[in-house]
């Protein structure tokens, strides 16, 4: 069993005897059902429904979301479920198939005497209608369900991605005595010893290379042999697209298909900047946008696209200046860009893991930065000023803890720096952090310097004052309520 940080805070829910419904988030096969069953063990008592394939339990919430139909309708479903007040759990997974379950959730909330855990990967995109067919029960799904009405104040949110780089160390068997010399060395900006350096340098490789999702990991820390891991890889590729194909209104899922493979390509271009008419090649940006700015909001919405603002100047909060017109657009998983990349991918991870100038790594590295920074819980923005002679182009500008942190990233051995460096005497700017080749350091001009893989450890860089209970102050999803 893979080890991941989404089962303690499942069970912090669980002890505060305040807690609502909860509502998990995530991409799919980022492990929310495992992780979700696990957690049911903790209980006396559990019932599982996947409303994306229990046409009766659908036609359940339909007809009623009061708490009591819906018992009496799981009970008949799962013989062995005996739902005892305060000793038992309600996973309903797939929920997003369900508008009506979604609306239950109030109502389980305010009788507070079960607990329930509902999960999706689909939550936040528009679904088709007849996605889910009821023909075996006599069915047909009401249209007027397509759009639930959120039960708002009534739910807890959590999202969950794929392994972080911590979590991936704990798959290869790495100590947490180990992680915490890193995280130490991290906040006290000192160097990691030789070996340790060259450790997590190789794990991040492969990091990198593989990706986080929990199949392909599995697979590669069981010793299968890599041609297992390229095709669990490949089966997450797919499962993407085939959702695409499933649940996208017919007439978009072509359109959103040829966005997502147009993004490793967007990614590859000396200016990442994400632009329509790279999409099929037409120039003309407000036509482009017309047609592919649904496509892209679906990408997004259902956790594949990992988006980044540029802003139109340096404020307090950054995000605060975002330009929802101007953006990056990474994949949340390095592993599914690496496979995307070059046909069959396997260049893009030979030149990952013998550090090949040849080819374009700096898109990959870019990625994996951003993808560290997405899962710290970090909002990632961009900033770019063309009029001299204060031209500069950073990959990225944060809020960091109290304070604004620049952020370069080099993916070769050329440390040199002309942006960052022209932020040195900006006030506007408290912190500034490259992530590169290197040991850790910080030269003369308090120019931060870090190995890539701190990108992952960024929430140790803030000052202690910054943070509160454990956590940096501020939210890591904003406008959601953390577990």
């Amino acid at each position: 069993m893979l080890k991941r940080k989404a089962y303690d805070r499942l069970v912090e829910w669980k002890e505060r005897p305040d807690h609502k419904s909860l509502l998990i988030r995530g991409q799919r096969q980022v492990g929310k059902t495992f992780i979700i069953r696990e957690f049911a063990k903790t209980y006396e008592n559990s019932t599982y429904v996947d409303l994306s394939k229990n046409a009766r339990m659908r036609r359940a919430f339909r007809e009623s979301i009061e708490v009591e139909d819906i018992l009496e309708a799981l009970m008949l479903q799962d013989r062995a479920f005996d739902p005892s007040p305060g000793g038992c759990l309600i996973i309903l997974d797939e929920i997003q198939s369900s508008p009506r379950a979604r609306q239950a959730l109030k109502s389980f909330t305010e009788d507070g005497r079960f607990d329930v855990v509902a999960s999706g990967s689909l939550l936040d995109v528009p679904l088709r209608a007849r996605a889910y067919d009821d023909a075996d029960e006599g069915e047909e799904e009401d249209q007027d369900d397509a759009v639930p009405l959120i039960p708002v104040g009534y739910e807890e949110h959590m999202r969950m991605y794929s392994l972080d780089f911590e979590e991936f160390l704990w798959a290869k068997g790495y100590r947490d005595t180990m992680i915490s010399k890193v995280r130490e060395s991290v906040r006290r900006r000192v160097p990691l010893s030789g070996a340790l350096l060259d450790a997590m340098n190789d794990e991040f490789r492969e990091f990198t290379m593989f990706g986080g999702m929990p199949e392909p990991v599995s697979k590669l820390v069981s010793g299968e042999g890599l041609r297992s891991v390229i095709r669990a890889m490949d089966d997450v590729v797919t499962s993407n697209y085939n959702d695409i194909s499933k649940y996208a209104e017919e007439g978009e899922a072509l359109r959103i298909r040829k966005t997502l493979e147009s993004i490793p390509m967007q990614l590859s271009q000396s200016n990442k900047k994400f632009m329509y008419s790279r999409i099929d090649g037409n120039r003309k940006s407000r036509e482009g946008a017309r047609k592919y700015q649904e496509s892209l909001l679906w990408i997004e919405g259902s956790g594949i696209g990992n988006m980044c603002h540029q802003l139109r100047e340096i404020s307090v909060p950054v995000s605060m200046s975002s330009n929802p017109d101007q953006f990056k657009v990474y994949l949340s998983d390095t592993g599914m860009l690496v496979r995307m990349m070059d046909g069959d991918g396997v260049r893009a991870m030979d030149a990952i893991r013998t550090g090949d100038v040849g080819f374009n790594q700096g898109s990959l590295t870019e990625n994996v930065v951003a993808e560290c920074l997405m899962k710290a819980g970090v909002e990632r923005n961009y900033y770019i000023h063309r009029k001299e002679p204060g031209r500069m182009e950073l990959d990225f500008v944060i809020d960091l803890g109290s304070e604004t942190a620049a952020i370069e990233v080099k993916s070769g051995r050329d440390r040199e720096a002309p942006s960052l460096s022209k932020t040195i005497g900006d006030d506007r700017f408290h912190r500034r952090i490259m992530f590169e080749r290197s040991n850790i350091s910080v030269d003369d001009d308090g120019v931060e310097h870090y190995p890539l893989f701190a990108a992952a450890f960024i929430r140790d860089m803030a000052r202690s004052d910054d943070w509160v209970d454990g956590y940096v102050s501020r939210k890591a999803d904003p406008g959601e309520d953390d577990p």
